[in-house]
């Protein structure tokens, strides 16, 4: 596949409102580590509400 999908939420349990920030974090340091080519895209919600998401690149 030209994509490679990983689910880190899986991996850290139930968060809550921390979750977006810290999947950011991790999309953040995979990126600058060289682990992943990129982009990024981060995307939280809640059940009934708001929705957003980031796209991230890696610096140059």
């Amino acid at each position: 596949p030209t994509h490679a999908l990983h689910h880190s939420a899986e991996f850290i349990g139930d968060a809550g409102a921390a979750l977006a920030p810290l999947m950011t974090a991790v999309a953040a340091l995979r990126l600058r580590a060289g682990q992943s080519r990129g982009p990024a895209l981060v995307w939280a919600g809640t059940g009934e509400g708001p929705r957003g998401a980031l796209l991230m690149y890696a610096g140059g």
